[in-house]
This record gives C-alpha cells, structure tokens and sequence, in this order.
C-alpha cells in the first residue's frame, strides 16, 4: 500500500499530471473542491478503462504512465489499485488531502478492493471516492465489510 502513497505524491508533482488534473476541474465553481473532485473522477473515468490484472500477479502502473498514455491519444487501461492512484495524484496536484482505503468482504483476508476517500473542508468529513463506480456519485457508502484506511496525503 505504501508503494501507492509513493506514487500518487510523485505523481501529484508532475507538471504533466499537474496540468491534467487542472484540466480535469475547467468546468468547475472555483474553490470548490467538491466539483473539483467530480471533475477529476470523471476524467479519470472516461479516459482509462477497467481491466483486471492478470490471474497471476498484481501490477501497479505509476500514475504518471497512465497520463502520458491519455495525452498520447492512447487507451488507458487499469484496476482499481491504478485507478485509485491516478485520481489520488490528481487531487493531490490540485490541493484536495485523501487517503486510501482497502475494502474485504471477510476479516482478516486481504483486501478484495480499494479506493479513495477525498476530506471535504466544509462538512469536514471525509468522503468516498471510488474510480471504478461510475454508477455511484461522490460519498456512497459501499456494502458492510472490513475497511482499512491508511496514508493521509495533504
């Protein structure tokens, strides 16, 4: 996990990444970080599709890598560990503090998903943010499981 904390902050300084973040927020109020975070999700949604990793291995493609592959007019392709960490790196480059979260069915099995929560300075709460639901608005509340929230990025 922390192997996503590290990616996500080099991500989040990435000036070509920084400007596809930026461009991810065009439509929204300014200094709304609500609409900022929708922006940055869609974007991320549109542009990289769910595929799974192979039965084998868990691989993890660095933010950046997904980026340069959209600006090439390329198909993006990712899981949610990747996806995740895109969206992580993104508001990260736009000031919008968020953690990730692993999710499974059944304590003490290794977690089945992950996803981000994005901390909205004006509930002050922290809301769901997951890349892979795009049926499912800003701060659903998933099915009852184990979640484990770790590496707090501001």
């Amino acid at each position: 996990m922390r192997l996503l904390e590290k990616l996500a902050e080099a991500g989040s300084q990435d000036p070509v990444l920084i400007s596809f973040a930026r461009r991810a927020t065009r439509f929204a109020l300014e200094k709304d970080p609500l609409e900022e975070a929708q922006g940055v999700l869609h974007m991320v949604q549109d542009a990289v599709r769910y595929t799974q990793d192979p039965i084998t291995a868990e691989l993890v493609t660095d933010p950046r890598t997904l980026v340069r592959q959209i600006e090439a007019g390329h198909q993006a392709y990712g899981d949610c560990d990747d996806m995740s960490a895109l969206v992580a790196a993104m508001l990260l480059a736009i000031g919008i503090p968020c953690r990730f979260v692993t999710y499974g069915s059944k304590p003490k099995q290794p977690w089945e998903h992950i996803y981000l929560q994005m901390f909205d300075n004006r509930s002050r709460r922290w809301l769901n943010v997951d890349p892979i639901m795009k049926d499912k608005a800003l701060g659903w509340i998933g099915p009852s499981g184990v979640r484990t929230t770790f590496g707090v990025m501001a």
